[in-house]
């Protein structure tokens, strides 16, 4: 089969300290950190009360977007009811959106063919803090349309009037590039002929500051330290990143400025075998960069430069890398050692807009043939083993001693989703002659003031770049940019020519001397004959109105209302209560069983820290487990006969590479063998049972064997018994083994959940063959 490579021939976007994509790269090659400091008044203002900013764990640092209140509604037909319900993320984005096609010189009335849109976006605060929670009482259609995930790639299409395949891609911290793997399949397959594809994430209020939880994903100072010793979270930014994708051929045909190539992508979730919903797995990332280089056709040797996903975390970093260098060990000996790098350094981490936004800046790495330095590393993680003869961390801006022929980009979303990409750099252009013919130059605008705006942004671009082509620009200008109601139109001699009519039309309204070939123009769209060689190359395109169209958010008290210092038992059960979303908590429920997961317990722990002024580990959440057990823990000291306990388990068939340890916790640890995947270990309380509860069950030892013993002061809480046709709860019966789980390979019980199998005293039921991945546990 013949291979079909996807030509990036715009981008677009918006980021913390940067306005546009040339200012991203000057941000990134500069070395310099957009992540910032907060002022009192910025905080004030924001609504965080002067004594919460000045409590321990708070975290004044932001990296926030310029003016997401600012839009221009009638560019798009919208009026300003419209623009004042829509999320801020919905309008960057389509501002966005216009912009990539016309850094890609791609106006969509002049395609033979479809363009579709692949759009994610961050859950829409916006929506809850200053709609529901302010001016409007109730969700209604406007705000509906103008705030779910749902509408903003169909938004997109009908404002720009784009007739291919729109989808809505939520991946989490992936989406962005997820959706560009997604669009170069449409392309492929021929869904569409040209694609937009990326992502956006404004969480309000930008300047707010956060609360550092232990155990939570967030610095605590507020800094980004990918790969480094003293990483300990990631920082949130807010920021927006779009790019436009065509098939090569297609590219190459029509002109356009292609930026890189993507010759290989790949895309796939990690399943259950990893610690928990969260966490991440190196076996499911290293299997997708692998795949992902395999479909490219290049060596590993070939990449020069890999963008990471680099969240800064302690332990997220070693995995990536872990992963990254396993897929990567294909033989091949490189020229020199490839460098790695992470922007979330730089800017912050920018969730659903992360991936395209590394994306780009590995496609400038290419262009630019320019490393940057990674920020924030003062010395390597001790848990990333890096081969310094393979791989490289600059810490300054380098030039490569050869020349960078590909590079590669991940993005792994929080609940598993990951997706690497590899890139070429483009092909080299035709070869072109001096031209010094005179050439038409056109620009259009929505109304007179949009004109002068966008003559403005032309001339500066020119100012920096008075060496562009001028066949080039006339040509882009022409071919590459939609006709709009006012227009401006010249015939000039050269660049410097351009500049001086531009600057006398801009500073005193002067409009040029009538030509031709701009009355044509001007009257009916005709296009003179261009240059031969001529070729579309990105300019700025139209300069948007900044006006305010905002709802001003309420500022409330926090979600858990004053502390309850007196009543721990009253305070737990209802912030329980409210983060799972179940009313009338039952005080023995398992918090698990409940819905919960590890990232609702750093919420639980932090809150409850806070408002009772006790200390309480995630650890010791994850032990306790039910809100009976947290009230106990928290209204008596702990014991200290208790004596912790560490256990290492393997599966007795298939024992997997390495033992994994589990977590330490006290008590008697019951071991069940599984039908499938799973196994369930029970840390219970080390105390006599009542002896009509007595029953035999099995401890885990280091070796993997089974062994008869141990009590359970209240079986019918703990397990489940599960007989064909029935479910019930009950008593454990004396000499069984059971079972938990569902059957996912070979072996094992038909049912999910527990089941029950005679045996004698030495009996122990073998794991099945299909293998078990994940350990889990529970604490009464």
């Amino acid at each position: 089969m013949n291979r079909i490579d996807i030509a990036l021939v715009g981008m677009a976007g918006r980021f913390p300290g940067a306005a546009d994509v040339a200012e991203l790269w000057s941000t990134v090659v500069g070395g310099r950190e957009t992540i910032r400091d907060l002022t009192e008044d910025e905080l004030r203002a924001a609504g965080v009360d002067p004594d919460e900013a000045a409590e321990p764990g708070f975290v004044p640092r932001v990296a926030d977007l310029a003016e997401p209140d600012r839009f221009d509604a009638g560019f798009f037909g919208m009026s300003a009811q419209e623009a004042r319900l829509t999320d801020p993320q919905h309008r960057v984005f389509l501002e966005c959106a216009w912009s990539a096609l016309e850094n890609a010189a791609l106006n969509p009335a002049d395609l033979d063919g479809n363009i579709g849109v692949w759009a994610s976006t961050s859950m829409s605060s916006y929506l809850m803090n200053h709609l529901l929670d302010g001016t409007e009482s109730e969700l209604a259609y406007p705000m509906l349309v103008g705030n779910d995930k749902d509408f903003l790639a169909s938004r997109v299409a009908y404002k720009l009037d784009l007739t291919g395949p729109t989808v809505g891609v939520q991946t989490a911290c992936s989406s962005s590039l997820v959706g560009v793997h997604l669009a170069a399949q449409a392309l492929r397959s021929g869904d569409c002929d040209a694609a937009l594809a990326g992502g956006v994430s404004i969480t309000l209020p930008q300047n707010a500051g956060y609360r550092h939880k232990t155990g939570g994903i967030l610095s605590p100072d507020g800094r980004c330290r990918p790969f480094d010793a003293d990483s300990a979270g990631t920082v949130k930014g807010n920021g927006c990143a779009v790019v436009v994708l065509m098939r090569l051929d297609d590219a190459i045909a029509g002109r356009y400025p292609i930026r890189a190539v993507l010759r290989g992508s790949a895309v796939g979730n990690d399943g259950a075998r990893r610690a928990g919903f969260p966490a991440p797995s190196p076996r499911g990332q290293s299997r997708i960069i692998a795949e992902a280089l395999d479909r490219s056709g290049l060596r590993a040797a070939d990449v020069g430069y890999i963008e990471a996903h680099g969240t800064g975390t302690a332990l997220g970093d070693p995995i990536e890398i872990r992963a990254l260098t396993r897929a990567y060990d294909d033989g091949s000996d490189p020229r020199e050692p490839t460098a790695l790098g992470s922007i979330k350094a730089n800017v912050g981490h920018l969730d659903a807009a992360a991936g395209v936004t590394g994306l780009i800046k590995t496609v400038l790495v290419l262009e630019h043939q320019t490393i940057p330095p990674q920020v924030n590393l003062t010395s390597l993680n001790p848990a990333i083993e890096l081969d310094e003869e393979r791989y490289r961390i600059p810490l300054q801006a380098t030039e490569p001693e050869t020349p960078i022929e590909a590079a590669a980009v991940s993005s792994f979303g929080l609940g598993g989703t990951n997706v690497h990409c590899v890139l070429a750099v483009a092909p080299p252009g035709r070869p072109v002659v001096p031209d010094h013919e005179p050439r038409l130059i056109v620009l259009s605008a929505r109304d007179r003031a949009g004109l002068e705006r966008t003559a403005g942004t032309l001339l500066e671009h020119l100012a920096r770049h008075p060496g562009v082509r001028f066949a080039d620009l006339s040509y882009t200008l022409l071919r590459g940019r939609a006709r709009l109601a006012h227009r401006l139109a010249f015939v000039a001699r050269d660049v410097a020519h351009t500049r001086q009519i531009l600057t006398a039309f801009v500073a005193a309204g002067e409009i040029p001397a009538a030509h031709p070939d701009a009355e044509r123009w001007l009257a009916d769209g005709t296009l003179p004959e261009a240059a031969p060689d001529a070729r579309r190359i990105p300019v700025p395109g139209y300069a948007f109105l900044r006006e305010r169209h905002w709802a001003e958010a309420q500022v409330k008290g926090g979600a858990g209302g004053p502390a309850v210092p007196g009543d721990v038992a009253a305070t737990v059960t209802e912030v329980m209560s409210r983060h799972l979303g179940v009313p009338g908590l039952d005080p023995e429920g398992d918090f698990y069983d409940l819905g919960g997961d590890s990232m609702t317990a750093v919420e639980i722990v932090a809150e409850l820290r806070e408002r009772l002024d006790r200390d309480m580990s995630l650890q010791d959440f994850e032990n306790l487990r039910s809100p009976a057990s947290v009230i106990r823990f928290l209204t008596a000291p702990a014991d200290p006969s208790a004596e912790p306990i560490e256990v290492t388990a393997m599966p007795r068939r298939r024992p997997l590479a390495v033992a994994e340890r589990l977590r330490v916790g006290s008590g008697t640890p019951i071991f069940f063998f599984p039908p499938g995947r799973r196994y369930e270990l029970l840390l219970l309380p080390a105390r006599p049972a009542p002896r009509r509860h007595r029953s035999a069950v099995h401890p885990v030892v280091p070796d993997g064997t089974a062994r008869r013993g141990g009590e359970h002061p209240r079986p019918g809480r703990a397990f489940h018994r599960r007989d064909p046709g029935r479910s019930a709860r009950g008593p454990v019966p004396a000499g069984r083994i059971f079972f938990r789980g569902e059957r996912r390979g070979r072996g094992g019980a038909a049912a999910a959940g527990l089941r029950t199998e005679d045996g004698g005293p030495d009996h122990v039921r073998r794991a099945p063959a299909g293998g078990v991945r994940r350990w889990t546990h529970r604490r009464e």
